[in-house]
C-alpha cells in the first residue's frame, strides 16, 4: 500500500530554499511511500545523515490521506473505523462530495514528533476537527480581529494566540477562518475532517469569490481568454476543490431535502423528537436560501414559483454559461439553474409562513 507523504524540500547550508524550473522556491511535495517503510520510519526516526533522496526525510508527514475513501473503494468499508462525532454530522460538503463526486475532505494525519502543519487556514473557509486516535498535537490559534480588540501603545492591534495541547482521546474543533500552527510533539495519528454547514456556507462562498477574482487575475497575467467559462471552473476546481457550478448543486440538493422534510412534517409523514430539531431544519433553510438568491441574484421581487425567476427577468448569463461548461449540455444546465431558482421561491414561502 502506498500513502500519501508531504515532503519539505531542502535548503541549500545558507538556509535559502532550492528553486524550481522557473526559479520559484520549493517548500513541499507530495510523494508516494509504501506504509511499511513510513512504519519504519515513525518507530525508528533515522537520522538525516543516513538518508538518500529515496528514503524519508525528518519532515516528512503523512497527510490527506484519503483512508475511508481507500477502504470504500476496496469494498472494505464492512468493519467501520469511526463514527462522526454527533456535533459534526451536519456536513453539506461531504455529503454532498461523496454522493455525487469521487472526492472528500475526510484525511488521516499521521507523523513523528516534530513534524508539523505550517500557519495556514482551511480550505474554503470550513470548519475542520480532528481526533487524536494516538499521540500529541500543539495547537496555535490566530483568532480573526474582531471590534473589541485591544491595541498597544502604538494604536496597532495586539495580536492574539491561543496555545492548547491536543492529548490523546481528544477532538479539537477549528472555527471557519481561523489561522492556525500544529506540531506533533509525540508520534501522532489524527483523523480529520473539513466541513460546511448551513451557518458557515455563506463564508464558503466568500472564498470562492475571493478565488474567482483570482483566477480571472491570472488568466488576465497568462493571456488567456477571461471569459472561457470552462477555464476558470477548471482553474477554481484546481484551487479549492470546488467550482460554482458544484456549489450551487450542494447548496440547492440540501434545499431540496429539507423542503421535503419541511412539507412531509406538516402532512404528518415525519416527526421530529422536539421543537428544537424543527427550528434548525427552518433556520438551515433560511441561511441557504439567502446565500443561493444571492447567486441566482433573485432580489426579493422574486418570491413565486414559476415563470417569475431570473431565467426571464435578471438572467444570469455568466453562472449560466459555467454551468454550460460543466454539464456539457445547455439544456442541462437550465434545468439545473431553473431548479435553483424553484427551491429559491419554495424556501421563501415557507420560511415566511406563506406555505
Amino acid at each position: 500500500t502506498l500513502v500519501p507523504v508531504r515532503r519539505r524540500h531542502r535548503r541549500r547550508q545558507d538556509g535559502i530554499a532550492e528553486l524550481d524550473s522557473e526559479g520559484r522556491a520549493e517548500e513541499l511535495c507530495t510523494v508516494e511511500v509504501r506504509m511499511d517503510k513510513w512504519v519504519d520510519r515513525c518507530n525508528n526516526h533515522p537520522s538525516n545523515d543516513s538518508l538518500n533522496e529515496n528514503e524519508i526525510d525528518h519532515d516528512d508527514y503523512l497527510k490527506d490521506w484519503h483512508l475511508m475513501q481507500f477502504l470504500e473503494r476496496r469494498k472494505q468499508d464492512e468493519a467501520v473505523l469511526y463514527t462522526v462525532p454527533p456535533h459534526f454530522q451536519h456536513d453539506l460538503l461531504n455529503d454532498f462530495l461523496l454522493r455525487f463526486t469521487k472526492g472528500d475532505y475526510r484525511f488521516v494525519y499521521w507523523g513523528p514528533a516534530g513534524s508539523q502543519t505550517d500557519l495556514h487556514s482551511d480550505v474554503l473557509h470550513s470548519y475542520s476537527w480532528s481526533y487524536n486516535v494516538v499521540g500529541e498535537k500543539r495547537w496555535t490559534f490566530y483568532p480573526p480581529p474582531t471590534s473589541d480588540m485591544t491595541t498597544n501603545n502604538e494604536g496597532n492591534e495586539k495580536e492574539t494566540k491561543i496555545i492548547l495541547i491536543q492529548k490523546e482521546g481528544e477532538t479539537v474543533f477549528v472555527p471557519s477562518g481561523w489561522k492556525h500552527e500544529v506540531q506533533n510533539t509525540k508520534q501522532t495519528l489524527s483523523i480529520n475532517h473539513n466541513w460546511v454547514t448551513s451557518v458557515n456556507v455563506e463564508d464558503m462562498y466568500k472564498c470562492l469569490q475571493t478565488e474567482m477574482q483570482a483566477v480571472d487575475n491570472e488568466m488576465i497575467a497568462w493571456g488567456l481568454d477571461k471569459d472561457d467559462a470552462n477555464v476558470r471552473e477548471s482553474m477554481l476546481r484546481g484551487c479549492v476543490g470546488m467550482d460554482v457550478t458544484g456549489f450551487v448543486l450542494m447548496v440547492s440538493s440540501r434545499m431540496l431535502v429539507l423542503l421535503l422534510f419541511v412539507e412531509d412534517l406538516t402532512t404528518g409523514g415525519v416527526e421530529c423528537n422536539t421543537n428544537d430539531e424543527v427550528w434548525e431544519k427552518f433556520f438551515s433553510l433560511s441561511c441557504l436560501e439567502r446565500v443561493l438568491a444571492t447567486i441566482l441574484k433573485m432580489d426579493d421581487s422574486h418570491n413565486t414559483t414559476g415563470s417569475d425567476h431570473p431565467t426571464t427577468n435578471n438572467y444570469n448569463v455568466e453562472l449560466l454559461k459555467r454551468m454550460d461548461e460543466v454539464f456539457q449540455s445547455n439544456d442541462l444546465a437550465h434545468q439545473a439553474f431553473d431548479m435553483a431558482c424553484e427551491v429559491v421561491a419554495l424556501a421563501r414561502q415557507w420560511v415566511t409562513g406563506k406555505l
